[in-house]
């Protein structure tokens, strides 16, 4: 992954939208050591189930999340990944692979709890 950014476009209404999406270092290096290249982060993007928690935006793929006429060789390769994105900023915080990511991602708290001693 040697840039950084890259683009999601939509087309809606007969307006196209594009929003470019960084990766912060973190994301970068997680990446690169779990395998996961910038097609499947937007693929996540585009067809994972959103989740809103913690003030972030967590995409989650499943097999059933993939349309049939679309991506079947991706299919295996991108089951159970989930996308970190701050829609804020339009980062993508981190990427990993959960298999049992639907329960995982419910079991968060709604807000990110931070310990602070005193």
């Amino acid at each position: 992954m040697l840039n950084p950014t890259f683009q999601y476009s939509e087309s809606r209404f007969n307006k196209v939208f594009t929003i470019d999406y960084q990766l912060t270092d973190h994301a970068r290096v997680r990446c690169q050591q779990r395998g996961i290249n910038k097609n499947l982060i937007l693929a996540a993007i585009t067809f994972g189930k959103q989740i809103y928690k913690q003030g972030f935006t967590y995409y989650y793929v499943t097999k059933k999340c993939l349309p049939s006429h679309r991506l079947q060789s991706m299919k295996r390769s991108i089951s159970d990944l989930v996308v970190l994105v701050d829609e804020g900023s339009h980062t993508v915080v981190t990427c990993y692979w959960c298999h049992k990511g639907m329960i995982h991602l419910r079991k968060k708290c709604k807000s990110l709890l931070i310990s602070r001693v005193a």
